[in-house]
């Protein structure tokens, strides 16, 4: 006589907990902490470092740039949910989706909501801008300017040390407003999307986008973070850049 061996679903569901199943690759969720990690890297290295060649603040910065360019590239080669196409949206669809949230029906997404999706771009617009407004930023010795804070003029470099400065503050405020609707979303709406960027997963539930995530191979993340590690020391260099 066999016995036949319950998979952990049959299991969760004999025990009343749902179904979970795949919302991110791993890929994504290192990229999204490993990101956060950077930022508040380099807010402490500017703050507090006493280095005047600002080394730890400027590699900071180098590696927030490759992991931008990873994530866009990851956009169209990665996992299903986090290709660009699987939640890139008009704004019109974006107010549609604040319409019915408003008024109790929004629909639920695997992936980013069209109103989220708008935050994630500001943020990595601003984050963008921010990194690379810092290479062209100098320093008041000049120890511990940006690799390329004398290829371009005076008033350039002015304009891009007040971005790099002054765009901290609207990261600012837009990072604590992500972090706020994400933990609404999290304990009052009862939509995993914070424990889903720890985890992986998600409940099974009727999501408007996928049925489940699929795809994001961790090797061919390790060769798309080392070429855009590459093409951003590189594009540095080629410049006149000297680290």
């Amino acid at each position: 006589m066999s016995i036949a061996l319950d998979t952990s679903a049959q299991a969760e569901a004999r025990a009343g907990k749902p179904e979970r199943i795949r919302a991110w690759d791993l890929p994504t969720r290192l990229f999204h902490w490993g990101l956060l990690a950077l930022i508040v890297s380099s807010w402490v290295s500017s703050e507090y470092s006493t280095d005047p060649y600002l080394t730890w603040h400027k590699w900071s910065g180098y590696s927030i740039l490759i992991l931008l360019v990873f994530r866009l590239v990851w956009g169209f080669v990665g996992g299903s949910t986090s290709r660009l196409s699987a939640f890139l949206n008009w704004p019109s669809t974006a107010a549609r989706y604040a319409r019915d949230l408003v008024r109790g029906r929004a629909r639920k997404y695997l992936s980013h909501n069209p109103l989220g999706t708008w935050m994630i771009i500001a943020l990595f617009v601003t984050v963008s801008v921010q990194a690379t407004a810092g290479l062209f930023t100098p320093n008041e010795n000049f120890v511990g300017s940006g690799p390329l804070s004398d290829v371009v003029t005076e008033t350039t470099a002015r304009t891009m040390s007040w971005l790099h400065h002054r765009g901290f503050n609207v990261l600012l405020a837009l990072a604590a407003l992500h972090v706020t609707v994400n933990l609404g979303y999290q304990f009052i709406k009862r939509d995993p999307i914070v424990a889903a960027m720890i985890t992986g997963q998600k409940p099974r539930a009727g999501y408007e986008d996928q049925a489940q995530a699929t795809g994001g191979s961790v090797a061919l993340a390790a060769l798309v973070l080392a070429g855009s590690a590459a093409g951003v020391l590189g594009a540095i260099w080629l410049a006149g850049g000297t680290f």
